[in-house]
């Protein structure tokens, strides 16, 4: 266990080690004077440690890491002010948000001719909203809607289904809301079986869908 040990703070002296040398090349004076003292602090307790094959190896060793984790600049303090600043930026999640319609992006359906695609979706509005969903074909350009389904005075916050039929292709699921700047969140679920209790083939989760950013929103059915 001793040798493991010690192969152990050995690999994570060197990672810390090498977190203040990469910060060198900002060539801001306070931090460059930081990472001297550190570097003086560390070359100390290094040399304390050379011939002791005990215990305070280990210790020594030890030290060394408490003097970078404890380091204002590259220490637990930075990381943890480093990551409350990515919590911050990202928000609780709504800010990101976008009204207008999603889409699933292309997918490919294997088999079968009249397999189910179940679309849950959401109201994310403070009033009710229209909402009409879109399946289109990609197997020939433009695009071809081939199957749609309407869902009408969705509530605030509340959730409906509507069920798309597709046989083998590639295909692609649009859900358009009316007003058009409308927010809604979907989850689409592509079943091997003519019903959505059939074995799920593959999802597309709420936070995989995409903006229509190809406007087949626009696409009527021919």
């Amino acid at each position: 266990m001793k040798h493991d040990t010690g192969a152990l703070l050995e690999s994570i002296l060197g990672a810390l080690i090498e977190r203040p040398a990469a910060q060198e090349a900002r060539e801001e004076p306070e931090v460059i004077e930081e990472v001297l003292e550190l570097k003086e602090v560390t070359e100390d307790l290094s040399d304390q440690c050379l011939g002791r094959p005990t215990n305070d190896d280990l210790l020594c060793k030890l030290n060394m890491i408490l003097a970078l984790l404890t380091n204002r600049h590259f220490g637990l303090c930075e990381i943890k002010k480093e990551v409350k600043e990515i919590e911050e930026n990202m928000g609780n999640g709504n800010d990101c948000i976008v009204g207008g319609g999603i889409t699933t992006g292309p997918f490919f359906i294997r088999s079968g001719q009249n397999n189910a695609i179940n679309v849950k979706v959401q109201n994310l509005e403070d009033s009710p909203i229209d909402v009409e969903v879109k399946l289109l074909s990609l197997e020939c350009c433009p695009a071809v809607v081939i199957d749609n389904a309407s869902l009408e005075d969705l509530e605030s916050c509340c959730t409906e289904d509507a069920v798309l039929t597709a046989g083998a292709g590639n295909w692609e699921v649009t859900v358009c809301p009316t007003p058009a700047t409308a927010a809604v969140r979907a989850f689409v679920s592509v079943h091997g079986g003519n019903a959505v209790t059939s074995a799920i083939e593959y999802v597309f989760r709420a936070a995989e869908m995409l903006p229509d950013v190809c406007s087949f929103c626009d696409y009527a059915l021919p």
